[in-house]
């Protein structure tokens, strides 16, 4: 496994409208791309039977979150998904989850054997002028070789259908989340719109410091605007909205890491580098544990169903999320494939506390 340099883990410390991708010049509409937290769903005055699928942040630690969507599907149970909202690692699954089972083999294949020089390439010297210590192009072409033409025809169609595909990303500029509208960004008929659908997955997958963010140019206002990782500040994006319905509304919750309020493991040396990991490691999981208490709560509130799936905290999760190893993501694929094929697997509530 590799460990992080001690450059890579001050950046993990710091981590913790039109508009449009500054260097390419793409232009996006925030007034009709960005989804606002009370905005109605399409199929809200609908009845029972619809699922909604969070799929949490977590880093390489999401290959657990790609095992329990293929082995869910092999169990028979997966249902179609009405909305799918993804953050981060959750962003980059989202619109395999979305699309259905036939695209399993293609999140499996992403989630077992990449690497990471397939998603990060490191700024060298560079790094003392860039806004990051990675450069995030070697996951773009990553994800120019998942996302195709075909595949955003398909989810401009659902979208067409009233099904929703929203990812979350961080404005690290105004310090707030921001969530997309992916599949109106399909549909839009834009020439470059698949440029733009890769950014915003790109985006949402950036943590600040460790990655560099995506400039987007507010056409509104002229200022450009920082975009990152959406698990800073919304590890799960779940909006009252989105579980409210006239009938049932089932919320589905993946979290890709351990949900409990206790490491599942003991840290091990005494040196600086080894601890600054270590309180980094614990304040993602705290907010992991937090979002997970806020989904569950707004399903409570709005009379949804709340089910969740979590890394069991008898699985140590990978030592750093950001190091893309095919070996341990894996391991952790197939304990989430386990998982998946259980329907006994599937919590009701989130953890207690210690849980």
């Amino acid at each position: 496994m590799m460990r992080w340099s001690r450059l890579a883990l001050l950046a993990g410390v710091l981590a913790l409208g039109g508009c449009s991708i500054a260097p390419t010049g793409q232009a996006l509409d925030p007034q009709t791309l960005r989804v606002a937290a009370q905005q109605p769903e399409p199929w809200s005055a609908q009845g029972n039977g619809r699922h909604v699928l969070a799929l949490s942040s977590g880093g390489a630690d999401g290959a657990f979150g790609a095992g329990v969507l293929v082995g869910w599907t092999q169990s028979g149970k997966r249902p179609r998904f009405d909305l799918v909202s993804g953050v981060s690692t959750g962003a980059l699954q989202a619109p395999l989850a979305f699309l259905g089972p036939r695209y399993d083999r293609i999140l499996e294949a992403v989630y077992t054997t990449t690497r990471t020089a397939d998603v990060l390439k490191g700024n060298g010297i560079g790094v003392l002028i860039k806004a990051g210590l990675n450069k995030a192009d070697p996951l773009r072409r990553t994800l120019e070789g998942v996302i195709t033409e075909p595949m955003l025809a398909e989810i401009a169609e659902a979208h067409l259908q009233g099904r929703r595909l929203y990812v979350t990303t961080t404005d690290l500029t105004n310090g707030r989340p921001v969530t997309w509208d992916m599949g109106r960004l399909a549909a839009s008929g834009r020439p470059d719109a698949r440029r733009a659908f890769i950014e915003m997955l790109v985006a949402s997958a950036a943590p600040p410091g460790f990655v560099e963010p995506v400039p987007l140019l507010d056409t509104a206002s002229g200022v450009v605007v920082l975009h990152g990782d959406g698990g800073v500040m919304r590890p799960i994006a779940v909006e009252p909205a989105m579980v409210r319905g006239a009938g049932r509304v089932n919320l589905w919750v993946i979290a890709n890491g351990h949900v409990s309020s206790v490491a599942a493991t003991q840290a091990t040396g005494h040196g600086a580098v080894t601890l600054a990991r270590r309180g980094v490691s614990e304040l993602l999981r705290s907010l992991l544990v937090i979002a997970v208490e806020r989904a569950a709560m707004l399903a409570k509130d709005e009379g949804a169903a709340f089910r969740l799936q979590r890394l069991p905290n008898a699985i140590p999760e990978t030592e750093n999320p950001f190091v893309f190893e095919p070996a341990e993501m894996r391991r952790l694929f197939e304990v989430g494939r386990r998982h998946g094929k259980d329907p006994a697997s599937w919590l009701r509530a989130a953890p207690e506390a210690g849980a």
